[in-house]
C-alpha cells in the first residue's frame, strides 16, 4: 500500500509535540490523529521513527566527541613530549604500555618495544614495534577508524579501543649500506595474522599519559 507523507503543517504539529513529549500515550496519539486527520498507527510510527533518528544522532555525536577528546589528548601529550622521540616531531604520542589485537599482545618493556603515535600530516595512527633489533609498524588510516573509545579502568589504568572497518597496513624497516632506511610494505606480522582478522585494537596505559 502506498505510504502517505505528512504535510508540512502536520509535521510542524508533530515536531512541536515531540519537543515536549517524545513518547505520547494512546490518549494523546488519538488527539493528534483527530487533529491532523491521520491514523493513530501513522502517529505511532512517526514517533517511533523520530525517536530512532534522535538516538542515531546522539550516537553519532558521541562518537565525534570521543574522537575529538582523543585528538585533544593526543595533541596535549604531543606538546608535553615534543622532540623526545626518534620518529619525527610532527606527531602526537600515546604512552601505551600494551597493544592488544585479538589474543596477540605486544608489551612495552623498553621504550623502543612499542611506540604508538598519531601522524596528522598523513591522517593516520601508527604502531611502531621493535623485535630483536628489527623495526616494524602498523598503519591505521584515520578514515578507517569507525570509533575510538576511552575507558578508564580505575584511577591509574585506562584503555583506548580503536574499532576499524578494514585491516591496517604492515611495514618493516629496511636499512641500506649508506645508513639510510626506508619502510617497505610487508605481510601481517602478528601471531596467526590476527591483525588482518580482528578489527579492534586496544591500547593500555596510565590514565594521565594515555
Amino acid at each position: 500500500r502506498k505510504r502517505t507523507r505528512a504535510s508540512a503543517e502536520q509535521l510542524a504539529v508533530l515536531e512541536d509535540t515531540f519537543a515536549v513529549n517524545v513518547s505520547p500515550n494512546s490518549k494523546l496519539r488519538k488527539q493528534l490523529a483527530d487533529q491532523l486527520q491521520m491514523s493513530e498507527r501513522s502517529i505511532q510510527i512517526w514517533f517511533q521513527n523520530r525517536r530512532a533518528k534522535v538516538k542515531h544522532m546522539q550516537k553519532r555525536a558521541q562518537i565525534q566527541m570521543q574522537q575529538a577528546s582523543i585528538r585533544a589528548q593526543l595533541y596535549h601529550y604531543n606538546q608535553q613530549q615534543h622532540g623526545m622521540h626518534p620518529y619525527g616531531e610532527n606527531k602526537a604520542y600515546l604512552n601505551a604500555t600494551t597493544l592488544i589485537i585479538g589474543t596477540w599482545h605486544r608489551l612495552r618493556l623498553r621504550t623502543s618495544d612499542l611506540l604508538c603515535v598519531y601522524e596528522p600530516d598523513q591522517r593516520q595512527f601508527a604502531w611502531y614495534i621493535t623485535d630483536s633489533n628489527c623495526h616494524f609498524k602498523m598503519v591505521v588510516a584515520l578514515k578507517s577508524v569507525a570509533n575510538i573509545e576511552y575507558v578508564p579502568l580505575d584511577d591509574q589504568q585506562a584503555d583506548v579501543h580503536f574499532d576499524m572497518n578494514e585491516p591496517p597496513l604492515f611495514y618493516m624497516e629496511s636499512t641500506h649500506p649508506d645508513t639510510s632506511s626506508t619502510w617497505i610494505q610487508c605481510s601481517d606480522f602478528t601471531e596467526e595474522k590476527q591483525a588482518s582478522r580482528f578489527f579492534r585494537h586496544t591500547l593500555k596505559g596510565m590514565v594521565h599519559t594515555l
